[in-house]
C-alpha cells in the first residue's frame, strides 16, 4: 500500500469518525432540547405562558395520539400545530388544573444529517383543584428536523396508558317498577369503573312529599325543589328542581357521585 492510499484512508477514516461523533453530539442536543420541551409544558399551568411550549414546535407539526382508557376501549387522534396550541389554551384557561409530566426515561435517541428523533416514557397525572383524576404511562416519540441552525419537533406519537381514574364521566340509568326507582350507575374507581345500585322510593310524611333512599329522606316539593334534610326533615341543602320522579331521582344521584363523576350522562 502506497503512501498516497494510505492517506486517503486516514482521511476517510477521519470523515467518518467525525461523522459519527456529529450524529452522536446531535442526538445529546435533542435529548435535552427534549427534556427542556417537557419541563415547559408541565409547567405551562402555573406559567400561563404557552409560547414556552411552541417554541420547540415547527408551524407545520403534525401528531398521532393513540389513548387506551382503564376500560380498554382505545381512541385515536390526528392533530396539528393549531391543535396542540388550542389544547394548551384550554389547559391555561381551565380554573384549577394542572398537568404532572416527568420522563422517566429517555429510551433511544438519533439523528443524521437534518432529521432526528427522541423516544422518551412518561408518568403523568392530571390534577384538578388538588385532586388527581387521572394518571398513567406514556410512550412518546418526536421527530425532529434541522432548520437553519434550530432544530424543531415536526412530528409527535403518542401512545397513552390510562393506568388509574379516580374522576371522570359517570354514567346513571334508570329503571321504574310500579313503586320505585333503581339508578344504576357506574363511575371511576381507580383501576376501572364499578357498577353501584340505588333504590329509590316515593312516599308522604307529614303532608309532604318525601324521597327515601335506605331510610334517608330528600323532601320534593310542590314547586319542583328537591332538598337534603336534616334528622327533623327539615330542609338544610337544594340540591336541585324537578318535574318528574325521574328528573328528581337524578338530581339526588348527582349529589352522591359529585365526587368521583365530572360529568353525567343520563338514561331514563
Amino acid at each position: 500500500m502506497n503512501l498516497k492510499t494510505r492517506l486517503l484512508l486516514v482521511i476517510l477514516s477521519f470523515v467518518v469518525s467525525a461523522a459519527f461523533a456529529q450524529d452522536k453530539d446531535e442526538s445529546a442536543v435533542l435529548e435535552k432540547l427534549t427534556r427542556n420541551y417537557a419541563k415547559a409544558y408541565d409547567k405551562v399551568n402555573t406559567t400561563k405562558d404557552k409560547a414556552s411550549v411552541l417554541k420547540f414546535l415547527d408551524p407545520k407539526l403534525t401528531s398521532v395520539i393513540l389513548r387506551t382508557s382503564i376500560r380498554d376501549k382505545m381512541s385515536y387522534l390526528r392533530s396539528d400545530y393549531d391543535g396542540f396550541d388550542k389544547y394548551l389554551d384550554q389547559i391555561i384557561a381551565t380554573p384549577g388544573m394542572k398537568i404532572n409530566y416527568a420522563i422517566t426515561k429517555i429510551t433511544e435517541s438519533y439523528s443524521k444529517g437534518k432529521t432526528g428523533y427522541v423516544s422518551y416514557n412518561v408518568d403523568y397525572e392530571n390534577i384538578r383543584d388538588g385532586e388527581i383524576w387521572v394518571k398513567g404511562q406514556e410512550t412518546v416519540t418526536l421527530v425532529f428536523r434541522k432548520v437553519k441552525d434550530s432544530w424543531l419537533i415536526v412530528h409527535y406519537t403518542v401512545v397513552v396508558f390510562e393506568d388509574e381514574k379516580f374522576k371522570g364521566p359517570c354514567l346513571c340509568e334508570l329503571f321504574a317498577s310500579t313503586a320505585n326507582f333503581v339508578a344504576k350507575t357506574t363511575i371511576p374507581q381507580g383501576k376501572g369503573y364499578s357498577t353501584e345500585n340505588l333504590t329509590f322510593s316515593f312516599t308522604v310524611m307529614d303532608n309532604k312529599q318525601v324521597i327515601l333512599l335506605n331510610q334517608k329522606p330528600y323532601l320534593w316539593e310542590a314547586n319542583g325543589n328537591v332538598w337534603e334534610v336534616d334528622k327533623d326533615n327539615k330542609p338544610i341543602r337544594g340540591l336541585g328542581l324537578a318535574s318528574e320522579r325521574p328528573e328528581a331521582v337524578y338530581i339526588i344521584v348527582k349529589d352522591i357521585y359529585k365526587e368521583p363523576c365530572a360529568s353525567f350522562k343520563v338514561k331514563f
